[in-house]
This record gives C-alpha cells, structure tokens and sequence, in this order.
C-alpha cells in the first residue's frame, strides 16, 4: 500500500496558477517538475470523464464563472461585469475589448445620426427612406403614395406608365404605352431598331427592294435569304446593317437552312440540294431533288422532301462537305411535303395519303404505303411543319383549316387554332409559341404551344400587314420573315 501512493504529493495537487474556467477548478501548471509520466500533472490534464480539461486562464469572473472577454453580456474585457450598454435597433459589441455600439440591424439604420436613439429609421418599410437613409419613393404619375418593402419602391403607376430606371425618386417615369423604343410596352422591351407606336413595336425592315424572296434561315447575328426570281442567296445582319450577296445565278431557290458554317438549299427547277459556306464559298450540289422545296438538318445530316418518289432523302453533308445521298421513303401514291429533324428522327408530311411519318436518322428505307411509322395516321393535308425539343407541329388544309399540335412520339393532337384560312404557308416555334403567315389574309400570327384554349381566327394576330409571308424563322428575341409580293425581309420584336 505504502508503494501504492508515495508519489502522490498533496502540495503539488493544490498548487494554483490561475483559477480554471471550467467552473473553479484550478488551473494546474504542466511544466512543473513533477509533470512527467504517471505524475499527478498527467491526472490534473484530463477530465472526471477521462476528457481534456481546459486548462485556458481566465482572465474575467463574473457571478463565479469564466467569463468571455469577447462578450458584449458581460462587459466585454473591461472590469465590469454589466452587459454593455445598446440602442434601438442596434445591439452592443466589443472593441479591443472595450464596450462599443455594433452596426445597425437588418432593416434598419441611423439616418438622424444621433447615437442615443440607434438606428431610429426602418428603411425596409419607410418610403422616404427605403433601402437606406433619404431614398424617398418618388411620386410622379402614381395614383396614389408608393410604399416600401423590403427595401424596395412599390408604386401605383398611373395606366400607361411604369418605373423602368434604377431612380427610386423618378417614381412612374417611363410612357410604356409611348414611343420609347427602349421600354415599348414594358420595361426593358426593346423593339431591335424598330419604332414603338403606342406601346407596341414596329416591324422593321432589313432588306427591301428585294426579288422575289422566298427562303429564310437564322444563325447568331445573320439573316440569310434566297431571292427566287433574281437567283441568288444573301445575308443582312439581324440589325439591318451590312447587306450583301453570297451567291448568284442560282434557279429558283426556295428553301434554306442553315448551321451557322454551310447554308443548303433547294433550286426547285433543275431539281438540285445545294451547299456553300457561309461567306458564299462553292456552291456545291450536294443531292438530287424531284420537285422539291423543304430542307432541313438534324443528326450530321441534311434531308430533304420530295413530291415524287423518293419522297425523302438525306446527306451526310451538314458539316463535311461530302457524302452519299441516300433514299428515306419510297411507295406508291405517296408525296413528301414538309421535313424537320433532330438528333434523332426525322418527321415529314405526306399530303396525298393524309399523315405524318417518323423514321430514325439512321434507319433503312421506308414504304409509306406500308412500313413507314405514321405518328399521326390520319390527318387532312398536313402542311407547314415545325417542332421544338417534344412536339411537332403543322397547318391542317382540310375542314376549318387549324394549327395542330402532337408529340414528337406519337399519341394525342390538339388544336392550337381554328379558322386560319386562307392557308397558313409556313410555320416556325421557339418552343414558347408557335408562329405562321398566313397567303391572302397577309399577317403573321401566333399562338402559346401548351395554349389550354384555341386561338380564333383574327384573334391570334401577331402582325397584322405581312404582305405574302412566305418564309418565317424565330430567335430568342424576334420573328423574322420574306415577303413575297412585298420583296423585302423583315423582324419584329417578340
């Protein structure tokens, strides 16, 4: 027993540095000379529960306890134990452990700037002072006072007026309902270089004086078109700036597309798919044509329709330059119209036999009499196709004469619009609306594509003079269109 504790030495247990903060136990000081293994200073440096113990010094007590010098409760560093004094709105803190005031709460501030009432003001609410001291909410052509949230101005703009600058004081100062270009119908509504009548933005033509224009497609900033009479294909930036032509002494060409490095179209005459750059090197014939006029791209190819057999056909051609054309459907009766495709199918009319067919990029030729996949099998002439990312959609010639809709898999159609005739020429989608010109009623109309109500007649007139729309392309910001009789090419602002 004796062996047992003769190491143990009371004096070195008790020996206090400074009082612990860990309620009052003492601080033991580990350097001592008996602070070796199996020394009472290895049994002091852990817990009742074998933990570490803090052995921190405490330089604050305060009601018995280690006080934090860091805390604005308890006087922070100074002698005194009393919590540091505060204002509205604006809690104490520490300063090189001195008391000292803390920025103003959240919604708050110290517009007056006297210390001793804080932060008196509630900018979040205050309409003379919102979002911060002296932002007052203006008042002009409000019908009653702005108020504040948040922060924020909210004014009761007067009919025709809005708050577009970044002045709280202007109050409504814009005439949306006006001519500002700039703020046409909205704020920040820009009509793209055309004029604003009335809240609502002009068209603005691009290129005028033009031959007989009858092919249009889009790339980052150009608008490429094919005069039909005069034979050639031109550009003019999307702003109306920088008109030219790329190619000539082409036949009749009347369908185009493009992917931003080679431009393809139809010479509907000689029956030819034609291919140049898109600074008009070439031209390259690329493929063959009976009585064509649609093309498109999807999947590395180029596809095009034909009236009469082959119906469609394709070639590898959309970035290369060079491949073999290949047939796509065949049969008997049968008529291939219109064509769109993506990275996956590709989709074409048949007017003659009243359906819509679907075949993958890469699959073997098809009959449509027989063994091409109809998506939509009955449908009277079906004409002007366009799709987005899920759906397809077109003009139906027969009965009132309507914008469908179907997915790109097959299965239900909806009706879009009703009573567009005489006939919807062409059609174009951003995925958003669904856009077509309309031959003999000379406007260009639209409708939302998940519309829950069919648009009627006049009631989906998005343009109303379009003389002879013959082609129509969309971007994210406007719609663009040939006119035919009108020979010139034009946007307007969506």
């Amino acid at each position: 027993m004796r062996s047992t504790f003769a190491w143990v030495t009371l004096p070195t247990v008790i020996v206090l540095v400074f009082p612990a903060c860990v309620g009052d136990e003492p601080t033991v000081n580990p350097s001592g000379s008996d602070a070796g293994v199996g020394s009472d200073a290895d049994d002091a440096s852990q817990g009742v529960d074998g933990t570490a113990a803090d052995t921190t010094p405490c330089s604050k007590m305060c009601s018995g306890q280690c006080a934090d010098p860091g805390s604005a409760q308890t006087g922070c560093a100074g002698t005194s134990c009393a919590a540091c004094p505060s204002t509205d709105h604006r809690p104490a803190t520490c300063n090189g452990g001195q008391c000292a005031v803390g920025p103003c709460e959240t919604g708050f501030s110290d517009c007056d700037m006297t210390a001793q009432n804080g932060c008196e003001t509630r900018t979040s609410t205050d309409a003379a002072n919102c979002g911060g001291c002296g932002t007052q909410c203006g008042t002009a052509h409000t019908t009653g006072n702005p108020t504040c949230a948040a922060g924020a101005c909210q004014y009761p703009c007067a009919d025709g007026y809005a708050h577009c600058s970044n002045t709280p004081s202007s109050g409504c100062e814009t005439n949306v309902k006006g001519t500002d270009a700039n703020n046409c119908g909205a704020c920040g509504h820009s009509c793209l270089g055309g004029t604003c009548v009335a809240g609502a933005c002009q068209v603005a033509i691009l290129a005028s004086n033009q031959n007989y224009p009858s092919a249009i497609a889009l790339d980052a900033t150009k608008v490429y078109f094919a005069n039909r009479n005069g034979g050639t294909i031109n550009r003019v930036g999307k702003d109306g700036t920088n008109l030219e032509p790329l190619v000539s002494n082409q036949s009749s060409p009347q369908a185009m597309t493009t992917d931003g490095t080679s431009i393809f179209w139809v010479n509907y005459p000689n029956a030819q798919v034609m291919r140049a750059t898109t600074t008009g090197a070439g031209p390259t014939p690329i493929g063959t044509a009976p009585s064509s006029f649609m093309i498109a791209l999807g999947g590395g190819f180029v596809w095009w329709a034909n009236r009469d057999a082959p119906y469609v056909k394709k070639n590898g051609v959309a970035a290369s330059g060079s491949g073999t054309e290949v047939s796509v459907s065949t049969g008997s009766g049968a008529e291939g119209d219109w064509i769109v495709a993506d990275a996956q199918y590709v989709f074409w009319t048949d007017s003659a036999l009243g359906k819509i067919f679907r075949a993958g990029i890469n699959d073997a030729a098809c009959d449509e009499t027989s063994t091409c996949t109809a998506i939509v099998p009955a449908t009277t002439s079906p004409y002007a196709l366009a799709s987005d990312a899920n759906n397809l959609y077109w003009a139906e010639l027969g009965g009132t004469i309507s914008i469908k809709k179907v997915a790109k898999t097959g299965g239900t159609v909806t009706i879009l619009a009703s009573n567009q005739g005489p006939t919807p020429q062409t059609l174009a989608t951003d995925g958003i609306d669904v856009y077509w010109g309309i031959f003999g009623a000379n406007v260009i109309r639209k409708v939302a594509v998940n519309a829950s109500t069919p648009c009627d007649g006049t009631g989906c007139t998005f343009v109303a003079d379009a003389a002879f729309p013959n082609a129509i392309a969309v971007d994210d910001k406007a719609v663009y269109w040939v006119s035919q009789t009108g020979g010139y090419v034009a946007k307007i602002a969506k």
